[in-house]
């Protein structure tokens, strides 16, 4: 399984569209050389060594149930949140759609992020998946059987508000069919 999973995300890793998607989230992020950034549901470890590469002054944490990261000293790695004290910038790229609980693991890193510190979140959205799935069932489309949930605008927006944060950026972006879009970007700060 792990294998497997590697391999999956070391090719979609160097695809054009993930890239243009680090490069998106390295904006949004607007990194500095004191912050504190944790990647939630780092994988492998790609976000992390491009985020590294470009900007190298900031401090870097990967969040993963499983250690799949590699080569990436000096970063953190944890396999449990609760052992993770603060950071000001957090990022779900790709991992927001895998979590069971969000509401909660949302709520425990209010506590933990500090004031004014900011969330992006790069995912896929429902309503394109949904709509390639119909398109493609005939030809034999396999959904990502590790996604719990799928994400549109509206349900990420209520997901924010009902854990405290207030939403900078939401819109859809990316590959465009019929006029849905392919991903979602959220950007959000802690407001106290």
């Amino acid at each position: 399984m792990k294998n497997k999973y590697q391999q999956r995300l070391k090719v979609f890793n160097k695809s054009s569209k993930y890239m243009n998607e680090l490069k998106l989230l390295e904006g949004s992020l607007e990194i500095t050389k004191d912050d504190i950034i944790l990647d939630y549901g780092c994988g492998i470890g790609t976000a992390i060594k491009y985020l590294k590469n470009n900007k190298q002054f900031a401090n870097y944490i990967g969040f993963d149930i499983q250690c799949f990261i590699e080569g990436t000293k000096p970063v953190w790695f944890y396999d449990k949140f609760d052992k993770i004290d603060k950071f000001n910038k957090l990022f779900f790229l790709h991992s927001f759609a895998h979590i069971p609980n969000i509401l909660d693991i949302l709520k425990n890193i209010y506590t933990k992020i500090d004031n004014k510190g900011l969330i992006v979140v790069i995912t896929p959205n429902k309503k394109f998946d949904d709509y390639l799935k119909k398109v493609y069932h005939s030809n034999g489309f396999k959904t990502d059987q590790t996604v719990v949930t799928h994400y549109d605008l509206k349900t990420i927006k209520k997901i924010f508000k009902i854990t405290g944060f207030k939403i900078l950026r939401l819109e859809e972006f990316g590959k465009e069919e019929f006029g849905l879009k392919e991903r979602i970007i959220l950007v959000a700060q802690k407001d106290e």
